[in-house]
């Protein structure tokens, strides 16, 4: 019996500021596939936050009023993660004071984090009414569009950004996640040895590098990239996600389950591993488990087509060809053309 080999393994180019994004971008590669952006707060940078180890030096100073207790109380519930809340306190800023662009950039960044970008937007049109000129307005801008997949957009506004704030690391790390959207690929390498010449432990810059170099199949230094940013931030559980894909390409199978297991460990719903962990399976002729994993991953998400497709292939290859068969046709319904190869040659 002639075993069909693996079709895919999918990347998730899931970059710091929504970029690469989630999940589909343009590739080098037809194994990568994005992922939406990690729960984590990425999005919004605080007065005083610290992200990946450094204080951010891109929020908007705040500009004196009567009263700032209002502000300050929402940037301590923003800081804790409670942006609900935080949108509470700023609009009663708001009211008390509806000229200062400063009181919607801070709205902006929580309904940033609540994804409910329909408002983010809205306070986005206020500032450039009252004030465009703010610090941070063009960075917070930069990341709207790429949380909406403007990614052309995004691009223009980082640029815009570091022209005052060059040593801005985020904002390089910001700026190369754009630049992969855009496909300006050798731009992107040099934003993310920017940020991480300006900051060394920058985990996300590690991060998106490491995807910089999967995306150019050089999985080694992926590998490297990655296992550093997981040093840094051991809790991004798409970083271990993509290192077990790189694993995967390296042909090294019992790493890359070990990284999809821990990715599981910390967010037990995450398809991508189940996919991932049956690619490692297939790839090792244990037909039975690969279908399992893939099944999983299916039942997480049945927009998975890729993983219909594979578990077609490790069907065929426990032959069970009325399986396989039902499998490809539904991967072909669902846009893998691949499968119809395998339809044609044992499903007629």
């Amino acid at each position: 019996m002639r075993i069909a080999p693996l079709y895919l393994l999918i990347f998730v180019l899931a970059f710091l500021f929504q970029g690469c994004g989630n999940n589909n971008n343009k590739k080098t590669n037809r194994d990568m596939e994005t992922s939406q952006p990690a729960p984590e707060d990425t999005s919004g940078i605080w007065l005083g936050k610290k992200i990946g180890g450094q204080t951010s030096g891109s929020s908007a100073q705040i500009k004196p009023v009567i009263d700032l207790s209002r502000i300050k109380k929402g940037i301590a519930s923003a800081q804790r993660g409670e942006y609900q809340e935080a949108v509470k306190e700023f609009n009663l800023a708001i009211r008390e004071d509806s000229l200062n662009p400063h009181f919607y950039y801070y709205r902006a960044e929580a309904f940033m984090n609540l994804q409910q970008y329909d408002k983010t937007w809205a306070d986005i049109r206020k500032i450039e009414r009252l004030d465009p000129e703010i610090k941070g307005f063009h960075a917070l801008k930069g990341r709207y569009h790429n949380a909406v997949k403007q990614y052309y957009d995004a691009y223009h506004e980082f640029r815009i950004a570091l022209q005052s704030e060059p040593g801005d690391a985020l904002l390089w790390d910001s700026k190369g996640a754009a630049c992969m959207n855009t496909m300006r690929l050798e731009e992107a390498g040099e934003a993310f040895d920017k940020a991480l010449e300006l900051d060394p432990n920058l985990a996300s810059a590690y991060y998106n590098r490491g995807l910089w170099h999967a995306n150019s199949n050089d999985f080694e230094k992926a590998v490297a990239d990655i296992s550093e940013s997981i040093r840094l931030n051991p809790g991004n559980s798409q970083a271990f996600i993509n290192l077990g894909n790189s694993y995967f390409m390296l042909k090294q199978y019992d790493n890359a389950a070990v990284n999809y297991r821990k990715a599981l460990e910390l967010n037990p719903d995450t398809w991508l591993a189940y996919n991932g962990l049956g690619s490692t399976y297939k790839a090792k002729n244990e037909n039975k488990k690969a279908i399992q994993h893939y099944t999983r991953a299916i039942d997480l998400n049945p927009e998975a087509r890729d993983a219909v497709y594979n578990r077609g292939l490790a069907k065929y290859a426990d032959n069970d060809l009325a399986g396989a068969c039902s499998d490809w046709q539904k991967a072909l319904s669902m846009g893998v053309s691949p499968a119809q190869k395998w339809l044609d040659m044992y499903c007629k």
